[in-house]
């Protein structure tokens, strides 16, 4: 696969989300910033709006959850060519998510036939200190987004 096919891949797949009505993944401000498919690496660009957030300000947990869920699965479908139903799900908070803007920086660690593995960090992009990293196990469901109504 080539960086413009991962690339096209994952964005007509986030288009395909952002224009279902209820569909959870695509409520949020999430978009490719760019790829490498030699290394299975993407990286997102995340904009929380404000009901993604805490009392605090902060972005909630369970959005930042949610959100990097999303993204490991959407390079893991690319890379095997299957939906990515989720085994396996962890995350460390590292710092209180207080930006307006956020880099994802998500790698494939493992796109197996059954089972793929997937790490990512997420940056603060004004000050670059990552703010959460995940780690997730995902299995291979034999249905594209195509497929999908």
């Amino acid at each position: 696969m080539t960086n413009q096919e991962l690339f096209d891949y994952i964005s007509n797949s986030l288009k395909r989300c952002q224009s279902r009505e209820g569909q959870l993944e695509g409520r949020y401000d999430i978009s490719v910033r760019d790829c490498d498919a030699s290394k299975n690496l993407v990286n997102f660009i995340y904009r929380p709006k404000a009901d993604e957030r805490n009392v605090y300000g902060g972005v909630h947990g369970g959005t930042t959850a949610t959100v990097l869920d999303f993204v490991m699965a959407l390079p893991i479908g690319a890379l095997t060519g299957g939906f990515a139903g989720t085994i396996q799900l962890s995350i460390q908070y590292l710092r209180p998510m207080m930006a307006d803007e956020y880099l994802i920086e998500c790698i494939c660690m493992h796109p197996g036939n059954k089972v793929s593995q997937a790490t990512t960090t997420v940056y603060d992009m004004t000050s670059g200190n990552p703010v959460a990293t995940a780690q997730g196990s995902y299995s291979k469901v034999n249905i594209t987004y195509d497929q999908l109504k």
